[in-house]
């Protein structure tokens, strides 16, 4: 079977360990190596946290695993989720514990210095990342 064609109909859950590769590089292709509830929003996900495959319609809705259906999704953003719709207005856990750790401004300052996406988008996101960054770091 085509890799454009695997899962289509499959209402089972299978390990990403079971996914074809060439159906994995289709959702890459399409959305880029990393979170793409994080790109939506304008940030780059640390590497400490760990990236999921994630069922844009979950299985238990109907939906089914064809490449179209998958998505990556960092761990805060998935697990957030569940069966729910990802909630625009509340920022991705790993944010709060970066800050907290104090290591906010140095992901900032990597993404930018490497090039990664890091422009938040949205007034509500930027104003809760800037009151999580220090003084004279803006996002």
């Amino acid at each position: 079977m085509n890799a454009c064609e695997w899962g289509r109909g499959v209402t089972r859950r299978v390990q990403r360990r079971d996914v074809p590769r060439d159906v994995l590089a289709l959702v890459v292709e399409r959305d880029g190596l990393g979170c793409a509830a994080c790109m939506r929003l304008g940030l780059t996900s640390p590497k400490s946290e760990p990236l999921e495959l994630d069922h844009k319609q979950p299985l238990s809705l109907g939906g089914d695993n064809h490449w179209t259906n998958l998505q990556i999704l960092c761990r805060s953003h998935n697990r957030a989720r569940g069966k729910r719709p990802i909630d625009a207005g509340t920022p991705p856990a790993w944010l709060r514990r970066l800050a907290q750790a104090g290591a906010l401004a140095d992901h900032v300052r990597r993404c930018r210095a490497a090039g990664l996406v890091w422009s938040p988008r949205g007034a509500w996101l930027t104003q809760q990342i800037n009151a999580l960054l220090p003084k004279g770091l803006t996002s």
